[in-house]
């Protein structure tokens, strides 16, 4: 279990930092805006779709999957 930090600035300015907590599967990891409750997101069908927790944007989902991916891609070189 690695837990990682990713910070997304919004369009005024604001900032949310999620917290990211990803386990054995590359495909799943669960995730928590500014320390929220925990929320879990799946890769189905080639897409980051989220399977539990409080409804996300589908544009961050899109953002921390991205994130993830370019993280395991840079682990495997």
């Amino acid at each position: 279990m690695e837990e990682l930090a990713y910070i997304h600035k919004d369009q005024n300015g604001g900032t949310i930092t999620y917290t990211i907590v990803e386990y054995s599967a590359e495909d799943t990891f669960d995730f928590m805006p500014n320390g929220g409750t925990v929320r879990r997101a799946k890769k189905q069908d080639e897409k980051w779709i989220q399977v539990a927790g409080e409804d996300t944007a589908t544009e961050i989902l899109d953002e921390l999957g991205r994130f993830m991916e370019r993280r395991h891609w840079q682990q495997k070189m």
